[in-house]
């Protein structure tokens, strides 16, 4: 009987340990979540979202701009007096860099009136610089996908190896016979023979690779009105020529017409880009005096097309990026 008494009383106390156990668990566990939640309340109080928010940003907005700008220019900003809407506008267009958000927002406050992607385009190619000043030179490292505009350029030794020429019977300009990259001229040959198969006009070569001497030549007879400074002319690179028809040798009505809007179509299908499109001047500064078609490929000049983007947009934004 005794034993029977002394084996309850040990369950007894059994039990009562392991609820006094469980509930002091319960008590650190509790404690350690409670501990947990004040951490990261208090971490979170020190974050640049929570001090965004205290500014009056909207969580939304606090979120983005503290997960992407700098704690520079996040210092910078929790210095203003007010609210600027500006900053989650600038941070959230498809083809915003970083690296330039300082640039865009000093562009925009001075263009009030200005689309905000515009601006974004307008800084990205740097055509709110001055021309031919603080330029880049050309990488040549990106092969097909060289950039050279009034702000990149090639340096004077720079002459295409694999020229070759083009068939005479749709070729003429002043420069000579014209001639292209290999590559260029083979794949201008398939669209030449496509588009007149399907509408019975021939398209014509007027400009193509020029040297640099070439193009200097140009520019001490022309000036900066009529031509570009040699080095900095696409010409160069040999992957860029002019072209109108033989019914519409004028550049208005060669892009009015059904060849020219066919061009316009079709091109991408032979890896050539529109180069300076009719409405994208502001963005390459350059006119329409030719319509200048570009071998970018098949895959990019795709893109390019499908995003309706200049090619200027185009490296600084997938080529270049935020280096």
């Amino acid at each position: 009987m005794a034993k029977k008494k002394k084996k309850l009383h040990l369950k007894y106390e059994v039990k009562k340990f392991l609820v006094y156990f469980i509930v002091i668990l319960l008590i650190v566990i509790y404690a350690v979540n409670e501990g947990n939640k004040l951490h990261k309340q208090a971490v979170y109080e020190k974050s640049y979202e929570y001090k965004l928010i205290k500014k009056k940003y909207p969580e939304e907005e606090a979120k983005k701009l503290s997960s992407i700008l700098s704690d520079e220019i996040l210092e910078k900003i929790l210095k203003e007096k007010n609210y600027n809407e500006m900053y989650y506008q600038i941070v959230t267009q498809k083809y915003y860099l970083n690296k330039n958000f300082n640039d865009y927002v000093s562009y925009q406050t001075q263009h009030t009136y200005t689309d905000y992607a515009k601006t974004i385009s307008i800084i990205n190619v740097k055509a709110d610089k001055e021309w031919y000043k603080d330029s880049t030179k050309t990488n040549l490292d990106d092969g097909y996908l060289m950039l050279v505009n009034r702000h990149n350029y090639l340096e004077k030794d720079y002459e295409r190896i694999d020229l070759e020429p083009f068939s005479l019977s749709y070729s003429y300009g002043s420069f000579g016979d014209n001639k292209a990259a290999k590559i260029v001229v083979e794949q201008f040959d398939k669209m030449q023979a496509d588009l007149k198969n399907e509408l019975g006009v021939q398209i014509m070569v007027t400009g193509s690779y020029r040297s640099y001497e070439e193009q200097e030549n140009s520019f001490n007879r022309y000036g900066y009105d009529y031509a570009t400074k040699p080095g900095y002319s696409e010409h160069q690179t040999g992957l860029g020529i002019d072209i109108v028809s033989t019914i519409h040798p004028k550049v208005k009505d060669f892009y009015e017409s059904d060849e020219g809007k066919w061009v316009v179509e079709n091109a991408y299908k032979y890896g050539f880009i529109i180069r300076y499109p009719i409405d994208k001047e502001d963005i390459t500064e350059y006119d329409n005096d030719s319509l200048h078609i570009r071998y970018v490929g098949e895959k990019v000049a795709k893109q390019i097309k499908d995003e309706n983007i200049s090619f200027d947009e185009y490296h600084a934004y997938y080529v270049v990026g935020d280096k």
